[in-house]
């Protein structure tokens, strides 16, 4: 075994996903496989192209793969061939200065195919072969003897030359899509980091993409632990990932075009010149849109997730002033179209929402998955929602084996109300279902029989309109792929008229309804008997409608003493000072809305959250808290046990502290030893953040 045997077998390890993109080349390619096709891969930069090109060439001996990198491009035909006869001729050594002409090169090259039952070529970064596009597909292609096999790999589709040359049944477009979530942590997990908060954190940060999640991973093993996340590094991987982007663009100008759409959830022509306060003439706008990470969606155009987040977060370090121009210009367009088009308000919203500075907000994902169903639901679906909910459950922190839950409603409820329930499918699998119950005899007398529900009943009002939302199941695989389809489903339950309650206990959305103008009732609280809580909102569309709801997150409160610090009065507090403040919330933790408590959450109070108005202070300090566990859990062995004792005894609230240092096998003294070395740590993470 040679040195390069060592890189091979690392690099294979290190290939996750794209197992049907292989197997398709395997049988395209096959010496047994009798039909003739060119097939080409595309997608933006850093999708992982070159390591699929590069993946089959180490695995398929047996088609004597020829690979050509093609990155400097090539600027005439006898560049290719150069580079071709280099490949396949053994004695090039004798007269390397020589070159084959077009005759040779296609009779060595049928040879060489023909002593081997056929070859396999790669051309990768096939955008730099333009000069010889036209040359291969009359001159040199029609030439070859089909046994030589065919598989390329660039930014763009084969342009439309390949169609109207007669090749169009003949080759085959493929787009790369960003990996899955359960492929990052399998990725993850090779790279030795075997967190699950860390594999979800490079998710949200990466969405998928190789290029992405390969740079942060590689910052994580240099640094020597798993906290990669702080915004130095950040900055670094952002800016690899902006040269590869940008190598994408014809014109300077679309670097602007780009910055002013990662603004924004979606964008057409008219708010692109809306944002630039500028002409942006039609063909120039549509060439734009033809860049390999431009989405189509419905009428309108979206930045893939991961661009947008990139770009956006680029933008905002290095031009906040920008940001906020443009996002006013958005929000004025938007506001206008309400105005004209009076039926577009509620779907209009989801846009205005996705104008705030929230990091829970931007992180949705709103991939465009044409393999995903969203229907009814059917009796026969009603086992499978039983088990959607089931699993979803045992994945949420504050789970509680042997704990009452709410799975017993679900056949009563679609029994009661079938137009309740909504699916969510890919292909035959269902991945996900929400419900939004309305309230009315039938439906309160199934919620009085569990624990959970029945505090919330009596907010009921007999004759007036509302539902309650508190039944939902996810595969907790690909949530954070799907958390944005997953909105808009629910969404179209949801009736535009009365009150909304929600009675949910999972800590992933609850930051998400004060946004939309939801308030606490906390009479409506559960907690069951092992401590799980579980928080009512609710929205009362009857006093203000929802559009008017999301219109309030753009309107600045006055800050007020002791409310709200004056901007100008904030002082970095002490180390010991943020201690003695967190002891205090962390023992409260589930009551961080008791006013009472305000003085020690003001310390963790972002200075710059003029767009989040309406987002409790104590719903932004569970956040930052949770994102600084996660900085924390991601690193050695002492550290994650301090974050899981934590953890243990004041989010999740598992037990008291004797059972805890029980359970974790520790002395009394030793855990509570621990247990304040761990809020120290904590302290230390937030005082960074």
């Amino acid at each position: 075994m040679k040195i390069r045997d060592l890189l091979k077998d690392h690099q294979r390890k290190l290939f996750v996903g794209r197992e049907q993109e292989l197997a398709l080349i395997h049988r395209t390619t096959s010496r047994y496989q009798e039909d003739w096709k060119w097939i080409h891969f595309y997608g933006q930069g850093g999708i992982g192209k070159t390591s699929l090109l590069r993946s089959f060439a180490t695995v398929a001996n047996e088609t004597y793969p020829i690979y050509f990198e093609g990155f400097s491009g090539f600027q005439q035909p006898l560049d290719f061939l150069r580079l071709l006869r280099r490949s396949i001729d053994p004695n090039r050594h004798y007269n390397s200065d020589r070159v084959w002409n077009l005759e040779e090169a296609i009779e060595h090259l049928n040879q060489f195919a023909i002593l081997h039952n056929g070859t396999t070529l790669l051309f990768d970064t096939f955008e730099q072969w333009g000069n010889i596009e036209d040359w291969l597909l009359e001159e040199w292609l029609p030439a070859l003897n089909p046994s030589i096999k065919i598989c390329s790999a660039g930014r763009f589709p084969l342009s439309s030359k390949w169609r109207r040359s007669g090749f169009i049944h003949m080759s085959q477009n493929i787009e790369l899509h960003p990996l899955s979530e359960v492929e990052v942590k399998k990725y993850v997990g090779i790279c030795g980091f075997d967190e699950s908060l860390l594999a979800r954190s490079l998710y949200q940060f990466s969405k998928g993409v190789p290029l992405a999640l390969s740079l942060a991973c590689e910052i994580i093993a240099q640094g020597g632990r798993t906290s990669f996340l702080n915004n130095l590094q950040q900055k670094e991987v952002i800016g690899h990932l902006m040269e590869e982007l940008i190598r994408d663009l014809t014109y300077s100008v679309y670097q602007t075009y780009l910055e002013a759409t990662a603004l924004v959830w979606r964008f057409d022509q008219e708010l692109l010149q809306a944002l630039l306060k500028e002409e942006v003439p039609t063909n120039r706008f549509l060439e734009f849109c033809r860049l390999p990470f431009i989405i189509r969606h419905d009428r309108s155009w979206m930045l893939h997730d991961s661009v947008r987040q990139w770009i956006y977060t680029d933008l905002r370090d290095r031009k906040p002033q920008v940001v906020e121009t443009y996002r006013l210009r958005a929000l004025d367009t938007l506001r206008d179209r309400e105005k004209k088009q009076p039926d577009l308000k509620v779907e209009l919203s989801v846009d205005k929402i996705y104008l705030c500075e929230n990091d829970f907000v931007r992180n949705f994902s709103f991939r465009q998955d044409h393999n995903i169903r969203i229907r009814g639901c059917y009796e026969e679906d009603i086992e499978l929602c039983v088990q959607q909910y089931l699993n979803y459950l045992q994945h949420q922190s504050n789970y509680i084996a042997d704990e009452v839950h709410l799975e017993n409603l679900i056949r009563p409820l679609w029994n009661a109300a079938p137009e309740s329930f909504i699916t969510l499918w890919n292909h035959d699998q269902m991945i996900a279902f929400c419900t939004c119950v309305p309230l009315r005899e039938s439906t309160i007398q199934i919620f009085r029989q569990n624990p959970i529900t029945a505090p919330v009943t009596s907010l009921y009002i007999p004759n007036k309109i509302q539902y309650l939302i508190t039944v939902a199941g996810v595969d907790p695989n690909i949530e954070s792929e799907i958390n944005g389809t997953i909105l808009r489903a629910l969404s179209t339950l949801i009736n535009r008229e009365g009150e909304i309650i929600n009675l949910l206990s999972s800590p992933n959305w609850l930051p998400f309804l004060p946004l939309l103008g939801y308030e606490r009732i906390e009479q409506a609280d559960t907690r069951t008997e092992k401590g799980v809580i579980y928080e009512a909102y609710r929205l009362d569309q009857n006093s203000e409608n929802f559009t008017s709801k999301v219109d309030r997150l753009f309107s600045p409160i006055e800050a007020t003493e002791p409310m709200q610090l004056q901007q100008n009065e904030r002082s970095t507090p002490s180390l010991d000072e943020v201690f003695l403040h967190l002891k205090r919330v962390l023992k409260n933790y589930h009551q961080l809305h008791d006013n009472s408590l305000l003085p020690s959450l003001q310390f963790l109070e972002p200075s710059n959250d003029q767009y989040i108005t309406q987002v409790p202070l104590s719903l932004k300090v569970q956040q930052k808290i949770e994102s600084a566990l996660i900085s924390i859990v991601s690193g050695n062995n002492d550290e994650r046990l301090l974050s899981s004792i934590i953890q243990s005894a004041y989010i999740r609230r598992t037990g008291p502290h004797e059972l805890l240092a029980e359970r974790y096998n520790l002395s009394s003294p030793t855990y509570y030893r621990y247990l304040r070395k761990g809020i120290e740590k904590l302290a230390y993470e937030l005082l960074k953040k």
